[in-house]
């Protein structure tokens, strides 16, 4: 049986993992693409 703390670290390690890709996700975001530039996209995703 696996203990109580090995699985509490396991948890903790994942959630900061996640936690720092969707960080550095939404920093690339705005920088690959200004708000501008969505709004653009998404008004010629409605023409098409």
């Amino acid at each position: 049986m696996v203990k109580v703390n090995t699985v509490f670290t396991y948890w903790f390690y994942g959630l900061a993992a996640v936690l720092l890709i969707l960080s550095f996700v939404k920093d690339t975001n705005k920088t690959l693409l200004s708000d501008q530039d969505k709004k653009a996209i998404y008004e010629n995703a409605d023409k098409l």
